[in-house]
């Protein structure tokens, strides 16, 4: 089964910023990056 982490679970485990991790999925550079809403 696949495990999601969120944007700042990611930034925190790889050192940078939400908002860079947020450009990154934008730009799809992360594999298997999947965007789900916030409702």
């Amino acid at each position: 089964m696949l495990e999601y982490i969120s944007a700042p679970e990611a930034a925190k485990k790889w050192g940078i910023s939400e908002r860079r991790v947020q450009k990154l999925c934008e730009e799809n550079r992360i594999p298997g990056v999947a965007k789900f809403s916030r409702m």
